[in-house]
């Protein structure tokens, strides 16, 4: 395990305790590391060499065939939703939420369906970072 994977599984260990504060830390954790690497990538020396475009590449490609599984989930989260009787829209007035919202449900349908086609650009993506690592896989630099 690598100093990142220790740090990564002290503050957010694999088998939990997950919660909804966990799962939204999480994601900032990710916007702001991708933040980061955006930032450090502006400057030449962080890719000097070729071997560093692969390795970040494959270990990005990971995490994008992973954010298909979130995205799975998320999907699957926002169907059930469509069901609860208690979601409601913000635009219904207080007096009608609780019975079942029609608006809330299409829009939480919707919200499935969106994710869904987000889940096909995210593996589109993916098996284009694979394709950029094998690709730079054998060049070397010295």
């Amino acid at each position: 395990m690598s100093d990142v994977d220790g740090w990564v599984e002290d503050r957010f260990p694999y088998d939990g305790p997950h919660s909804q504060d966990t799962v939204i830390e999480a994601a900032t954790a990710i916007r702001e590391l991708t933040r980061y690497i955006s930032n450090a990538t502006r400057h030449q020396h962080t890719l000097e060499w070729a071997a560093t475009v692969r390795r970040v590449s494959n270990t990005l490609a990971g995490a994008t065939w992973l954010q298909d599984e979130v995205l799975d989930r998320l999907a699957d989260g926002m169907t059930r939703l469509a069901e609860d009787r208690t979601l409601y829209h913000e635009d219904t007035p207080s007096r009608d939420r609780g019975h079942g919202d029609p608006k809330a449900a299409a829009t939480a349908r919707e919200a499935a369906r969106v994710l869904g086609e987000a889940r096909k650009a995210v593996r589109v993506s993916a098996t284009a970072l694979d394709t950029v690592a094998q690709t730079v896989y054998p060049l070397g630099n010295e």
